[in-house]
């Protein structure tokens, strides 16, 4: 028995430790002006960003046309753009940037203050797809049409995946209580918050076994009976809780 509760603190501090997030923002969120230069704000508490003008001619922008987008013109290779900083010792995996359709021009990305950047091209759908890329400090993403082509890159949200490193201490869920425990059937899990919670239960493998997001209850009644780490994630904080299913 000294065992198996020894894999499970093993198990809830690696989990702590690594936490995977994944977060997406759209910029019409963001409450800017229509035809505001240089827009900058936050994504999360571990992201924020600006806009460069670099050599374009026209000064990055939010419109509210078009869903509402950030316009990154071209400069000859040198254009505006989106300049994403990473703190609190994340890991940034991937990233994707989500542009119009029609208004997706060829573009480069560079990572942690590189100046060798690598090009990128929206897929049909205008999604620009960045991933692999272990990104510790930054992010620049950037028009890099020819100015005289007149294309515009016109994005509409980032998604970003990140891991927590292990210098990251874990960002308790405050008034977190999770009932009954043992449990059969279903788990209560609540907090001083009311939004929707993302519920990850793990076996003493590591394996998971269950990923629902909820407001307060999970079904557990498909499970084995035995110890499970959950992991659970509300409102960008984290806290991980032994459970056991009978």
């Amino acid at each position: 028995m000294k065992k198996i509760y020894t894999l499970v603190t093993i198990l809830a501090a690696s989990f702590a430790a690594n936490a995977q997030t994944t977060v997406k923002k759209e910029f019409n969120q963001f409450g800017f002006t229509n035809a505001q230069a240089f827009p900058s704000g936050a994504i999360d508490s571990n992201i924020s960003f600006t806009t460069v003008k670099n050599a374009s001619n026209v000064d990055p922008a939010y419109y509210d046309g078009g869903g509402g987008t950030i316009r990154l013109y071209p400069g000859a290779g040198d254009g505006g753009s989106l300049e994403f900083t990473f703190t609190n010792n994340i890991t940034v995996t991937d990233v994707i940037v989500e542009a119009g359709v029609t208004n997706a021009a060829d573009a480069t990305y560079f990572v942690d203050g590189s100046t060798t950047g690598t090009a990128l091209v929206a897929d049909s759908q205008g999604l620009y797809t960045i991933s692999g890329i272990n990104a510790a400090t930054g992010l620049k993403f950037q028009n890099s049409a020819n100015a005289t082509s007149g294309n515009q890159i016109r994005v509409l949200s980032v998604t970003f995946t990140y891991t927590t490193s292990a210098s990251t201490k874990e960002n308790n869920i405050e008034g977190l209580n999770i009932f009954p425990n043992p449990a059969n059937d279903v788990l209560n899990i609540t907090s001083n918050n009311t939004a929707d919670k993302n519920v990850q239960l793990f076996d003493l493998t590591g394996k998971k076994v269950l990923d629902v997001t909820t407001v307060s209850q999970v079904n557990v009644s498909t499970l084995k009976a035995g110890i499970y780490v959950a992991k659970i994630n509300e409102a960008g904080k984290t806290a991980t809780r032994k459970v056991v299913i009978k």
